[in-house]
């Protein structure tokens, strides 16, 4: 199996995310907030600090169905192919089956999506803007400064990021939500701390949610249920079935 995979398992009534660490190049890679922004970090040759953070590129269906965090039970239907729940589908299942989320949960999230407008949704109404300015370098270009909207909620432990960007292969935007999760709230295998020192080959770390956490699942499914109408639509889907067929 690839390091790059996230594992989710469940303890003692925690769900314990294991995440990779090693990889700055991956969608989970460790990053370091400096001048208001995160870098990323080679966590192998330079020791992880207390402004570190694991970034998640979280996702919620996929059509691979082998992989780790997948649960079969959820379908996703697409026009060409079916997706199955995947990741954040993992974690509110389990959310469910252990009693992290309750019914008045439920019935929270169910509000919060039914209640989105469609001049609500993040892709459909938010740009990317182009900006002149009157610096001029070497060979007559003009400089040009591109505003692109970013959308946080911080939360203690952790923080969500909505990022916005062009689509690579058809017209408009495409949002991209991240789970940052601060190092200092991570631990190894034996359950100890991992700051101040460098990564090991191949290291995962872990973050437990148990109960007291469970706004953490929810500013999450609420960052995909604004962040498109096509996302909207797909964790509604996904909300209602781990309700039904969850118990």
């Amino acid at each position: 199996m690839a390091i790059t995979e996230v594992l989710i398992e469940t303890e003692n009534q925690e769900i314990l995310i294991k995440l990779p660490i090693t990889r700055p190049t991956g969608k989970v890679r460790v990053k370091r907030r400096e001048r208001g922004f995160g870098e990323p970090v080679a966590t192998r040759q330079y020791p992880m600090l207390d402004s570190d953070y694991i970034e998640w590129q979280i996702g919620y269906d996929t059509n691979k169905i082998e992989k780790p965090t997948v649960v079969r039970e959820l379908i996703v239907p697409k026009t060409n192919e079916t997706r199955y729940g995947y990741e954040l589908s993992k974690i509110i299942w389990d959310a469910r089956r252990i009693g992290i989320l309750n019914d008045d949960d439920f019935d929270e999230l169910d509000k919060f999506i039914n209640n989105i407008n469609n001049t609500d949704t993040l892709e459909e109404n938010e740009e990317i803007v182009l900006q002149k300015t009157n610096t001029e370098v070497l060979g007559g270009f003009i400089k040009a400064i591109q505003k692109v909207p970013v959308f946080i909620k911080n939360n203690g432990e952790y923080f969500v990021e909505i990022k916005l960007e062009h689509k690579q292969r058809a017209v408009g935007l495409q949002a991209m939500i991240y789970l940052c999760i601060w190092l200092r709230y991570c631990e190894d295998d034996a359950g100890n701390q991992i700051l101040n020192r460098n990564a090991e080959m191949k290291e995962m770390c872990t973050y437990k949610i148990d109960i007291s956490k469970k706004d953490l699942i929810k500013d999450v499914i609420k960052a995909f249920a604004i962040a498109s109408q096509k996302h909207k639509r797909d964790i509604g889907l996904i909300v209602q079935q781990v309700r039904e067929k969850c118990s």
